[in-house]
């Protein structure tokens, strides 16, 4: 990809070539404005505080009697109505900060900086170095590069006598390479930024996307780390295993003295079943039938 870069004049000088994966990039206005309200939110300092009833200064006496004065009923000269009264849901500080991902935040940067290639509103411009840093002379270039009267940001490497020079200019502003975010872009119509910028952008928002050979080292040595800590208990759990097969049975064999049943008697033989006569049988149990019979006949004897 190739962007046009421009002199002090406005007349294209050269053609350099830059990463389109930087400059090229889609455009994703949702995650822009995301990113520009989040960073909105961050510069929000939180500090303002409002008294309520009962912080501001005063009493709660009831200023006069419930009936008889024609007025509405008070209880206390502390309330909103009054003048020097507190007020109804009085603010109080609080931090506004919204997280951004590093990921999501490089992404939208990207988006914005594309979009404005292709909206034409990025200048690319030689140099930035003038004959002398003043105002007017800052106000000229605007002029020449057909610019007045539209908010431009300056973006180049840090000069405090450029910086004087554009501050007291109403609508134009400058920052860094380094310090150039996704608001900047958003806020301001015109981004002019000088050639050696463009380079630093460009190697900063690489440098974020791939992984530098110290980050690449550290993560390697931090892998190495995990699996030696991951196998330490491993192997401990093995050796504690081991030792508890050869020692352990050892000191439980020497406890447990081996005990020698003795041998079992053999069973006495049983005495063959004797066979009962009918002389050895039990008296038959006589039937309560014949029970009054019998008791009849001896009555029959003793009356004799």
């Amino acid at each position: 990809m190739k962007l046009s870069v421009i002199d002090k004049l406005g007349k294209q000088v050269e053609e350099i070539t830059v990463d389109k994966e930087v400059f090229g990039a889609e455009r994703n206005e949702i995650l822009i404005h995301q990113v520009a309200v989040a960073l909105q939110n961050n510069q929000r300092q939180g500090t303002f505080a409002n008294l309520t009833m009962s912080e501001v200064r005063g009493h709660h006496k009831k200023p006069y009697r419930q009936k008889g004065t024609g007025n509405a009923r008070q209880g206390t000269t502390k309330g909103p109505q009054f003048t020097g009264g507190g007020i109804v849901f009085a603010k109080k500080p609080r931090d506004f900060s919204t997280k951004i991902n590093k990921v999501k935040k490089l992404a939208a940067f990207v988006s914005a900086i594309s979009a404005k290639i292709t909206d034409r509103e990025l200048l690319v411009i030689k140099d930035l170095e003038l004959k002398e840093y003043k105002t007017k002379s800052v106000a000229a270039l605007l002029e020449k590069l057909q610019l007045a009267g539209k908010s431009v940001c300056f973006v180049n490497a840090y000069k405090p006598e450029f910086v004087r020079s554009v501050r007291n200019l109403e609508k134009a502003s400058s920052t860094t390479p380094e310090q150039l975010s996704v608001l900047d872009i958003v806020t301001n119509r015109i981004l002019v930024v000088s050639a050696d910028a463009i380079r630093t952008i460009e190697k900063q928002v690489l440098r974020k996307e791939e992984p530098t050979p110290k980050t690449a080292a550290v993560k390697t040595a931090s892998k190495t780390v995990m699996q030696a800590a991951a196998e330490k208990p491993a192997a401990k759990t093995a050796q504690v295993t081991k030792s508890a097969k050869t020692p352990m049975a050892a000191k439980s064999a020497e406890k447990k003295p081996t005990v020698t049943k003795p041998a079992s008697k053999p069973a006495a033989a049983k005495p063959a079943a004797v066979k009962k006569t009918a002389s050895a049988l039990p008296a038959v149990k006589k039937t309560s039938a014949e029970k009054p019979a019998a008791k009849q006949a001896d009555r029959k004897e003793a009356a004799r």
